[in-house]
């Protein structure tokens, strides 16, 4: 059997391809989005963004037509802040990226799909909020 890799990067739903072999387990991988950087202005260096979590699921899609889908975007980068230290020199959080072929929210276990958690300045996404049979967190964010 070949393998099939499908990319999907935007979108809330994803209809499954007819050729698909939906008597086989499919694997579900997840990458959530980096933190966006600070502008360094006031925190006086740049700090750089935390990376997004992977986790990872096999899931029959058996009786399957559709998948709800969720890309996370990338954090925005930090605008310059009133003054020293201001929170406004962070830059915005990642959101998570998600596969759930039950329901249109992030699922509640692997077999239903992936959750990779998005990150946030001080920790990469993280692996105690993922949901897949592997997670990975994101690398925190350096100055």
């Amino acid at each position: 059997m070949a393998t099939k890799t499908v990319l999907v990067t935007s979108g809330t739903t994803w209809a499954i391809p007819t050729d698909l072999d939906r008597l086989s387990n499919v694997t579900v991988t997840c990458i959530g989005a980096g933190a966006g950087g600070s502008s360094g202005i006031n925190l006086g260096s740049v700090v750089s963004g935390g990376g997004g979590g992977w986790s990872q699921s096999s899931i029959s899609l058996r009786g399957v037509s559709t998948v709800y889908v969720n890309v996370g975007a990338g954090g925005l980068g930090g605008p310059s802040g009133s003054g020293s230290g201001d929170p406004g020199d962070l830059g915005g959080n990642g959101g998570d990226t998600w596969l759930n072929k039950a329901a249109n929210s992030a699922p509640s276990s692997a077999t239903n799909g992936a959750l990779a958690k998005g990150s946030d300045q001080n920790t990469g996404g993280e692996i105690a909020l993922a949901i897949g049979d592997t997670k990975y967190s994101g690398g925190v964010g350096q100055s």
